[in-house]
């Protein structure tokens, strides 16, 4: 596996253990982060992402499901996000 690969993928994963939250695409220097996200799904949905990093990648996609956004200032826990993608009382939880 790829060291530069890897170690985008360590920060990210610690930046997100740190913070409780994603890399925002609004804050320059977690700009590179966001990107590099973005980016890695595209190839993964594609099929263009090499093997040996699949399951790493994998792991990465479900700690970031922990972290739904409302919007680019907040987030919600991810069984308040589940119920607000069903449409259940997407009100309450704008008014966290």
């Amino acid at each position: 596996m790829d060291v530069n690969w890897s170690n985008h993928y360590d920060k990210i994963m610690h930046f997100m253990e740190e913070n409780k939250r994603r890399p925002s695409k609004y804050k320059v220097d977690e700009r590179p982060m966001a990107n590099w996200i973005k980016h890695h799904k595209k190839l993964f949905r594609y099929g263009l992402m090499p093997e040996d990093r699949q399951e790493r990648f994998k792991k990465l996609m479900a700690f970031l499901t922990q972290f739904q956004r409302i919007n680019q200032h907040a987030y919600v826990s991810s069984k308040l996000s589940e119920k607000a993608r069903n449409g259940k009382n997407t009100q309450t939880y704008l008014d966290l």
